[in-house]
């Protein structure tokens, strides 16, 4: 099995090299800015059967839903802020109470936190 495509970000904040793998992301790898891409290739290499079992698992997951007829609905990010915008503008009006800001943030579902589990450099 291929790894596929490997996204690799500089991070301030990472103390070891970090690969996570995800449904939506993929594999990423975090390196610190005091590593070199170089020791996170060799990371990666050495953690080449970790990665393919977690890809493996992705994929199970997902021929699953297809087999069962789950489908995850998907929708513009923009278009629903906009709709809760709107309702929470009517029912603000409708019960008397005032907002000052409104913010709409991904959150990560019980699905995509079991694929976050990081491996750390070793």
């Amino acid at each position: 099995m291929e790894l596929g495509l490997i996204h690799f970000t500089r991070s301030r904040r990472a103390r070891r090299i970090i690969i996570s793998v995800s449904p939506a992301r993929g594999v990423r790898v975090a390196i610190p800015s005091r590593s070199s891409l170089q020791k996170a290739l060799e990371f990666v290499q050495v953690k080449k059967k970790w990665i393919q079992k977690h890809l493996a698992l992705i994929a199970q997951i997902d021929r699953r839903k297809q087999a069962s007829g789950v489908h995850l609905q998907t929708f513009d990010k923009a278009d629903a802020k906009n709709k809760i915008i709107a309702r929470l503008h009517h029912l603000a009006g409708a019960y008397g109470f005032k907002y000052n800001r409104v913010t709409v943030r991904n959150q990560k579902n019980a699905l995509g936190q079991l694929f976050t589990r990081k491996q750390h450099q070793s």
